[in-house]
């Protein structure tokens, strides 16, 4: 998958270029490449049809594969579970 990587890298370098000629506050930032980055934590999701849905996230690293993570969602409350469950299954 390094080849898909490396075109999403040529697209952003290609959308974000001209910026760095006109800030060079962009392209210092840019180059530092200092991300700061979460492995667990909760997201609120608005869906449009089941509602609000509260997730717990992990991030977990794939053995063998630095490129590649694995992300797991898991629904906070039965309530939520619930409306994960309604968008796969349909409605009880």
């Amino acid at each position: 998958m390094r080849g898909t990587a490396d075109t999403a890298e040529a697209q952003i370098t290609a959308a974000y270029g001209g910026i760095w000629r006109t800030s060079p506050l962009f392209a210092t930032l840019w180059q530092e490449n200092d991300v700061a980055t979460t492995s667990d934590g909760r997201k609120r999701l608005d869906h449009p049809v089941a509602g609000p849905i509260e997730l717990e996230f992990s991030s977990f690293a794939v053995e063998g594969r630095p490129e590649l993570s694995m992300l797991v969602h898991v629904p906070v409350s039965p309530a939520d579970a619930e409306r994960v469950r309604s968008l796969v299954v349909g409605p009880a």
